[in-house]
């Protein structure tokens, strides 16, 4: 992990604290090989989030085999990890994607940035500080796919 994605890691951290979330990095070594870096709480909703960081017209961020493990085995349960990439652009505004789980295969098979800008199902952050806000959302919306409600409990 190179000094830009710890230091996306860290912001992330930091966005969930100051919304009055709870958001942890998961240690290397010390959990289930291939868990995302991020373990996270907030308003009741909890999820696991796998950072990236790449520049536009750059290689892609690799994705492990055994993160291919994890990511499979979770989405399989109904779980709903995802993944938060953060694109440095020498030209233009830098972007923060927030890509489902779900989509594992289709980055692990990209190539370059431009794959995954042009190929993979996401929603692009333009303010990273709304990044928090946008995941909830989206965690909301795919979880009521999976799972849509079935009966009121009064």
């Amino acid at each position: 992990m190179g000094v830009k994605e710890k230091g996306f890691q860290d912001m992330v951290i930091q966005m969930f604290a100051a919304r009055g979330g709870h958001a942890v990095n998961v240690e290397p070594g010390t959990t289930n090989p291939g868990m995302p870096d991020i373990n996270w709480c907030i308003e009741g909703i909890e999820g696991n989030l796998e950072l990236k960081f790449g520049f536009e017209g750059g290689a892609a961020p690799t994705i492990r085999p055994n993160q291919i493990v994890w990511f499979r085995e979770r989405i399989k349960a109904k779980g709903m990890p995802m993944f938060g990439y953060y694109v440095e652009s020498k030209e233009y505004v830098d972007l923060v994607f927030i890509i489902r789980g779900e989509h594992y295969e289709a980055l692990a098979k990209a190539k370059t940035m431009d794959d995954i800008i042009v190929d993979v199902p996401k929603i692009i952050v333009t303010d990273p500080e709304e990044f928090v806000e946008t995941l909830i959302g989206e965690m909301s919306e795919w979880h009521d796919e999976i799972d849509p409600p079935s009966r009121i409990i009064t």
